[in-house]
């Protein structure tokens, strides 16, 4: 015959008093263990019912054992009142869950790239925000590391932890006995073990279930497993908690599963008991970042491959390489160190992510600048960028000039992007230098080739670029390759040009039949074999102070105030 057993309920520390109430708890791995109490309230207890809350904790102890059956925060409360026979009755349903379940109320975004991190510096960070929180590792996985790339995305901290726990196929077991959200990170098998007696054999279910490969760690997988169902009524038994060790007819078992159910003060089990190969968990996948594509920064290149410092990155190491994504096979150009990119997951599998691209950002100070001077149509010093002394935006007017200096600082700005949008036009020379060579061209009787070299007797100054500010903004055909020493290639469709810029001053540019190419200092053409230099017209050959034409111990010297000609057997034919 069942015995009875007294039952004591506290919410916030204070005793309340129901009668015949019906408690329910059930415990499995991976979830937070759940109470349910229904009974009806006494008169001294209704007050401080009507206080309590969902920050209310609940503790439900057994009169001859000094732990917790139970101790976790309230989730619902519910207080009906009814009437019988004259009386009035206040009925009471009230739900909870364990501390754990604090753990699991906020969706969280974190990413992990130390892989040598161990588990129990993930776990750590975790809970560093949670007062009261507290674990236990399993002896099998305490000191292993992560050795992987793992990221937090629109999860709970709970979530996070189980998933991170289905790395080493273990569960995650919630504490319900003390105050604080405490779990442990795998099992913990106990060594006492308890025998199921031949007169309770009879309440023993052996069941056996189909599950998939995947959800178990046999060797000879057969597409089932076994396992056992025990009821419980005897008041003799202990409360079982996930992980207690049972025998039965010399099988060595672990509680999994408990239900616990007490009415008319009388307790029952009902407990599935598995082998240790039956807590198997497979590798759990989160589903949010397939598609997903994470901000940061570069931090080192090598080859092509990158590390990046996410911006939700949790313990500020960065040990992952991600692949880079360039626009074809054959094509290298990779980010600088600070470069803005997005990480990209095909997938729900975080070691499949790679960098897809690079992200142009404008700086702030550049954009009020640009901004400010296009209002007020203003002038300022031009800066110097890609070898030019001075750059100029024409509006409306040739007389007025815009400093676009930060808008070439962006361009340039080793911490931004590199593709960006841009237009370059090839300007003829002033008008002054323009009539000069058209004068001289006519005196000479050659055709002057206006932007492009100059003709016989002057220095023409070469075609530089000039970036037009509305274009820079709107034209979607022009791209400019930037590096972060400020070296550029430009592609213009709108006017067919291409151009190849360094900061150094030297310029290459072909526009349409014309090919330009300047240098502040010197220009060196060199062949193993030979160089050839034809024109269908006119081929000028112009210099300040002297040109010179030099053959082994032969040679031609042009300077402003002779000829000299060097040879052993000169020949001049009239």
């Amino acid at each position: 015959m069942a015995e009875y057993i007294n039952i004591k309920i506290m919410l916030n520390s204070q005793e309340i008093f129901l009668i015949n109430p019906m408690i329910n708890i059930q415990k499995n791995t991976g979830e937070h263990t759940k109470l349910k109490i229904q009974g009806i309230v006494r008169e001294n207890s209704y007050r401080q019912l009507i206080i309590a809350d969902t920050s209310t904790d609940v503790q439900v102890q057994l009169s001859d054992q000094p732990e917790n059956i139970f101790w976790g925060i309230v989730t619902y409360i519910d207080i009906q009142v009814s009437v019988s026979e004259g009386k009035q009755y206040q009925e009471l349903c009230l739900e909870a869950r364990s501390f754990s379940s604090l753990l699991d109320k906020n969706k969280q975004y974190h990413s992990f790239q130390k892989q040598t991190a161990s588990y129990k510096e993930i776990i750590e960070f975790i809970l560093k925000d949670y007062q009261g929180a507290n674990y236990i590792l399993n002896p099998e996985v305490s000191g292993k590391s992560l050795n992987r790339f793992a990221v937090q995305y629109n999860e709970t901290d709970w979530e996070f932890l189980k998933r991170v726990a289905s790395f080493l196929h273990v569960p995650l077991v919630a504490s319900h006995n003390t105050k604080g959200a405490k779990f442990t990170f795998g099992v913990i098998w106990k060594t006492k073990v308890f025998e199921i007696s031949l007169e309770d054999e009879c309440q023993v279910e052996i069941i056996h279930s189909s599950i998939n490969k995947s959800e178990t760690a046999a060797d000879d997988y057969q597409g089932e497993q076994q396992y056992f169902k025990w009821k419980i009524d005897s008041p003799e038994v202990p409360v079982f908690e996930v992980g207690d060790c049972v025998l039965y007819k010399g099988i060595k078992c672990y509680v999994k599963k408990a239900d616990v159910v007490i009415q008319n003060h009388i307790i029952s089990q009902e407990c599935y008991l598995y082998g240790k190969k039956g807590f198997y968990v497979p590798q759990e996948r989160n589903p949010y970042i397939t598609g997903l594509s994470l901000p940061g920064s570069v931090k080192e290149v090598k080859n092509n491959q990158i590390k990046v410092s996410l911006d939700i990155d949790a313990l500020n190491e960065n040990e992952c390489w991600f692949l880079y994504s360039t626009f074809y096979s054959t094509f290298y150009c990779m980010p600088e160190n600070g470069d803005r990119v997005n990480l990209y997951f095909p997938d729900n599998i975080e070691n499949h992510a790679f960098v897809l691209n690079s992200v142009r950002t404008v700086p702030q100070k550049a954009v009020i600048d640009s901004a400010s001077q296009k209002t007020d149509g203003t002038s300022g010093d031009t800066g110097k960028q890609a070898g030019t002394d001075s750059v100029k935006q024409m509006q409306g007017t040739e007389e007025t000039e815009i400093d676009i200096s930060p808008i070439l600082e962006m361009l340039a700005n080793p911490q931004n992007g590199k593709l960006i949008n841009a237009s370059v036009t090839y300007k003829e020379n002033n008008d002054k230098a323009s009539s000069q060579q058209q004068g001289q061209a006519e005196n000479n009787g050659g055709n002057a080739q206006r932007g492009m070299g100059g003709t016989s007797g002057t220095v023409a100054k070469s075609a530089q670029p000039n970036y037009d500010f509305q274009t820079l903004a709107a034209n979607e055909n022009t791209k400019v390759l930037c590096t972060k020493g400020g070296k550029m290639v430009i592609l213009d469709d709108s006017n067919g040009s291409v151009s190849i810029v360094c900061n150094d001053g030297t310029f290459i540019g072909l526009a349409g039949s014309n090919i330009t190419i300047t240098s502040n200092n010197k220009i060196t053409f060199y062949a193993a074999e030979d160089i050839n230099l034809s024109a269908g017209k006119t081929l000028n050959i112009s210099a300040k102070e002297k040109i010179q034409i030099n053959c082994d111990q032969c040679g031609l010297e042009i300077v402003p105030e002779k000829i000299g000609i060097q040879g052993t057997d000169i020949k001049i034919n009239e």
